[in-house]
């Protein structure tokens, strides 16, 4: 059965939490006509006063609810679900995934972004990029490995894998943690960061241009040491900076060189020294 061709593509959004509901607001105001779930229903006037079409969507490894109607129709999804892992160690976010392609399949939804996480690439030091080996540790991402094997094993006419670094942006920022943490670990490492912002941005110019399929890191290109990064984010917090961990440093950059060259992308927030 052929899908109706509409003269505007509705694009969905699978977990309208942190990133996706920002995302979904950014892609309402460019016009577009955007989907968002959630599993709780006292979140659908939030999502609406964004211009978003709330659905109750409930995905767990082998039951889902709600997944159909959601997907019927849709041009494009992004799939936002966090692995949520930290919360519940014992979650097969693997299996999740593996049981939700063939709804998405049966939808016969031709573009699919995948929101996946640096973390596939493990403890790995040196310059990383996309052609780098992933080696994961967690356990996070050693699902979110399989996750991207499992997308990748199937054929879509087009499929964006983004692995992005760590979040931060409004209301999440490691800064707010230092006063639970006693050492600061990993001080001669280097920060391999976004800001919400480039997150949607990124995501944006994905949804934009579908004929550019493959794998892309996004992780800002500002990469100073984790002690100078975080004695400077203290001093503008006005918090004291826990002392710094003896130990030998990891060091890594993750390359977003694939992502600007790809898409001809300009970063927004480039020094990350922002609480915001």
């Amino acid at each position: 059965m052929e899908k109706q061709k509409r003269n505007q593509p509705e694009i969905g959004i699978l977990g309208c939490g942190w990133l996706g509901m920002a995302l979904g607001e950014a892609l309402v105001k460019q016009g577009k006509i955007v989907r968002g779930s959630t599993r709780h229903e006292q979140r659908f006037a939030a999502i609406k006063e964004r211009g978003i079409s709330p659905y109750r969507v409930h995905c767990e490894e082998d039951h889902f609810e709600g997944i159909i109607p959601f997907l019927s129709g849709l041009d494009q999804l992004v799939i936002a679900l966090p692995p949520g892992l930290r919360h519940t160690p014992t979650r097969r976010f693997d299996h999740l995934i593996q049981n939700l392609i063939p709804y998405i399949k049966a939808a016969m939804i031709d573009h699919v972004i995948f929101i996946s996480s640096t973390s596939v690439y493990g403890a790995q030091e040196g310059s990383i990029d996309e052609n780098t080996l992933p080696q994961p540790v967690s356990a996070s991402g050693q699902q979110l490995l399989a996750c991207e094997k499992a997308f990748s094993r199937h054929s879509f006419s087009s499929l964006q894998i983004l692995r992005l670094g760590g979040l931060i942006g409004p209301n999440r920022h490691p800064i707010f943690t230092l006063a639970q943490k006693t050492r600061i670990k990993n001080p001669q490492g280097k920060i391999n960061y976004i800001h919400q912002s480039d997150a949607v941005g990124i995501l944006l110019a994905c949804i934009q241009a579908p004929q550019f399929s493959g794998i892309f890191n996004g992780v800002c290109p500002y990469h100073p040491q984790r002690s100078t990064y975080f004695k400077q984010m203290a001093q503008l917090a006005g918090l004291v900076c826990p002392p710094m961990a003896e130990e030998q440093a990891t060091v890594r950059e993750i390359s977003a060189e694939k992502v600007m060259s790809t898409f001809d992308y300009q970063f927004i927030v480039e020094n990350l020294l922002t609480l915001n």
